[in-house]
């Protein structure tokens, strides 16, 4: 279901306005363009005239805090709290201190071909400021290598290399020089070489971090050992390594190259949109991940190859450690932490004068493989919910040829390894198989 270092068919100056913030600052006005509540058959439409379109675009009383999405930008799409089918992704000033999960079930075409333009309200008085984080994830394999490698090389009187040993943080010496999980050593040049830096490969990018100690012993023939230090950065670009929104819509980064959070004054009020590209535009890669982050915590469970931290994130988004056991860490950088867990929603959080979190929405948009079935989710209220669907077209989906499931999704995409990460001690050869590749 993956397709690995495939070139971007469209330049990204296709999105160079598609980040967007409207009426910032404007008191919380908002036009009420709901789509209301489900005619399914609407106007004697069959499913895929127009006659049937989403049910909700989550756009509330703009005396509210909320998110829901534009509708002119995806006009088949359903956007609910977690709590019910019906239930407003909005938080009332009244209402106290509230974590609200949110969810945007959208039909896959419509996220490939259309992307996606989120609307925000914040009221008058409610919010001192509104942090806005996008979803970002790691789109290619990325962890901290070695902090020493050691040579050790003997050459006979006339020059030539009798023997070539190597070490790797404080290993014994061996002559199998390819065989550590992190590197690779280049004989011609006496150089290390990190499994995480791909820039020798089409589409591939340096995601190698941290510092290393290269220390090369040379022996020639009864001569005295000649012995080199050179102290050296593995060199990894995080901007490079990253995928999803937090990459093809932001132009806010901390100085490790992170996604960093959008800070706005909320006090007079603020009305917005965050419009995220389509991945036909950015990948041409028949995938949605780069938009859909819903997934089955279930299937995504996994610890670190090394480390226990469980999490049932994706992998690409909380990889927990690197090949070694190097911590992919949930706390903040340091000297020895470069490397931070992704984030999986669009979250929207309004923060108080001493920058506390009162409420927070968080945004999963969830990908529908057929539209019969977003039909049936729709015109059930909720109650029949199939939006994975196996099998090739015709008989198991509607359609001439092909597939029912066209685009991978999170689900999708870990499905292909059987629901589950082979994070076992010899599991780590299948680690960069656990990353989307798709931007």
């Amino acid at each position: 279901m993956k397709n690995k270092n495939v070139k971007s068919i469209t330049s990204f100056c296709f999105i160079m306005s598609a980040f967007i913030i409207a009426g910032s600052g404007c008191g919380g006005g908002a036009e009420n363009s709901s789509f209301a509540l489900p005619t399914v058959g609407n106007g004697g439409g069959t499913p895929g005239d127009g006659g049937v379109e989403g049910t909700s675009d989550g756009i509330d009383n703009p005396t509210h805090f909320y998110v829901g999405i534009k509708r002119e930008s995806t006009s088949i799409a359903h956007v609910r709290s977690a709590a019910a089918f019906d239930a407003k992704c909005s938080i009332s000033p009244t209402s106290g201190m509230t974590d609200l999960t949110c969810y945007v079930d959208v039909p896959e075409g419509d996220v490939f071909v259309k992307g996606i333009t989120f609307q925000y309200n914040v009221p008058a008085g409610m919010c001192r400021y509104l942090r806005r984080t996008p979803y970002w994830y790691y789109n290619k394999e990325v962890g901290v290598g070695p902090s020493s490698v050691s040579l050790a090389i003997t050459k006979n009187a006339s020059g030539d290399t009798t023997n070539y040993e190597c070490s790797v943080d404080g290993s014994a010496f061996t002559n199998a020089c390819n065989s550590f999980r992190e590197v690779s050593v280049n004989q011609k040049t006496n150089t290390p070489v990190c499994v995480y830096d791909t820039t020798g490969s089409e589409d591939g990018a340096n995601c190698c971090f941290g510092n290393y100690t290269l220390t090369t012993t040379t022996t020639t023939g009864a001569n005295p050992a000649v012995v080199d230090t050179l102290k050296a950065k593995w060199g990894g670009d995080t901007k490079s390594c990253i995928g999803g929104p937090g990459i093809t819509n932001w132009s806010l980064f901390s100085k490790y190259g992170i996604p960093a959070p959008s800070i706005e004054s909320a006090s007079a009020g603020i009305m917005g949109e965050f419009a995220v590209t389509a991945p036909i535009l950015t990948t041409g890669i028949k995938s949605n991940i780069a938009i859909s982050n819903f997934y089955t915590p279930a299937f995504h469970s996994h610890t670190g190859f090394v480390l226990p931290r469980l999490t049932t994130k994706p992998f690409y988004v909380d990889p927990v450690d690197d090949r070694s056991g190097s911590p992919i860490s949930t706390s903040n950088y340091s000297a020895n932490n470069f490397l931070i867990p992704g984030e999986d929603s669009y979250m929207y959080e309004c923060l108080n004068e001493t920058y506390e979190v009162k409420n927070r929405i968080k945004l999963y948009v969830r990908e529908w493989d057929t539209y019969p079935d977003y039909l049936n989710y729709i015109s059930s209220a909720g109650v029949v919910a199939v939006p994975d669907r196996t099998g090739s077209e015709p008989g198991a989906c509607v359609g001439i040829e092909g597939p029912c499931d066209d685009f991978t999704g999170p689900d999708d995409f870990v499905g292909s390894f059987g629901n589950s990460y082979d994070v076992s001690p010899g599991g780590y050869i299948h680690r960069n198989d656990y990353f989307p590749f798709f931007d």
